[in-house]
């Protein structure tokens, strides 16, 4: 079995995980977005930039005690306005969706 702790991109959401165990505890969220856009460089993750990703990630990381990684469905240019943006992340740290 590929050892996924080490999977580019997600080394971090299974850090902790133990890989026995680590597909019955996988957890894929999707979430629905509405933001405005103005005070954002755009959606997607720029060094030195506010984007709504990397803010997203940011907080994320907070909540999980970790790094993860957000996909999404579509991203928006500097100033642009998003409602029903969808984006999902997986995680094994058992976190209830409505916390989020």
């Amino acid at each position: 079995m590929a050892d996924l702790r080490h999977n580019e991109g997600h080394a971090n959401c299974f850090a902790n995980s133990d890989p026995s165990r680590l597909f019955a505890s996988m957890t894929r969220l999707a979430l629905q977005l509405a933001y405005d856009g103005g005070d954002f460089s755009g959606f997607a993750a720029l060094p030195g930039r506010r984007t709504v990703q990397g803010e997203f990630e940011r907080v994320l990381a907070k909540l999980l005690d970790r790094p993860c990684p957000l996909v999404c469905a579509g991203r928006t240019d500097a100033g642009v306005h998003a409602y029903g943006q969808l984006v999902s992340f997986e995680t094994t740290a058992g976190l209830p969706p409505e916390t989020l």
